[in-house]
């Protein structure tokens, strides 16, 4: 979280430091570690990291067979920033077949199934604890093996078809300028 957890540029502007009183110099730790409980392996995601697929995508390939995700979302208050979190947890959940656990200090914390389906979730604001047994599992799903290939393919695909249609579009409009001009001088000019 620029300004909260990390200074952006501070090297360079080091007057950024500045802006944030209480702003912690974190490193990144190696991507994609795990966290061994009695010879399984989780995958532990601290706050914003959820929300980047690749993180947990690394924690997976590396043997987690369950994620986990705590986070601060007090400064989102009421707004739909602790929603919005929350939904996010539950697509990594889905991109990698693994059961994840999420506990915020003021909500939403909650247990997702690997299909995505919210088995229990806490109240935004209001004190709660919940117990949930969740499966260890370790499978590898189709994301985890292969990332983002499909929205990459989809993207160029579409690059591909709209050139391949505005070049068609162009070579249409040219024909019909051709027959204009044919059909006047009894030839093309081209």
């Amino acid at each position: 979280m620029p300004y909260g957890e990390y200074t952006p540029f501070k090297e360079y502007l080091p007057f950024l430091g500045k802006i944030v009183e209480h702003v912690g110099d974190f490193k990144p730790g190696i991507q994609g570690q795990t966290l061994d409980m009695q010879g399984r392996k989780l995958g532990v995601q601290i706050c914003y990291e959820i929300i980047f697929p690749a993180l947990a995508r690394a924690m997976v390939q590396n043997g987690a067979g369950l994620l986990i995700t705590i986070t601060n979302d007090a400064w989102y208050g009421t707004t739909a920033g602790p929603y919005q979190h929350f939904s996010l947890a539950v697509l990594r959940a889905v991109e990698n077949r693994r059961a994840l656990a999420r506990a915020a200090n003021t909500g939403i914390s909650g247990f997702i199934d690997p299909a995505g389906r919210v088995l229990e979730r806490t109240p935004l604001m209001k004190e709660a604890a919940v117990v949930r047994e969740l499966p260890l599992l370790e499978t590898t799903a189709v994301y985890t093996r292969w990332g983002d290939i499909f929205a990459a393919s989809c993207l160029i695909g579409s690059i591909v078809s709209a050139a391949w249609e505005l070049l068609r579009h162009r070579q249409s409009r040219f024909k019909i300028k051709c027959d204009v001009l044919s059909k006047k001088r009894n030839s093309c000019i081209c």
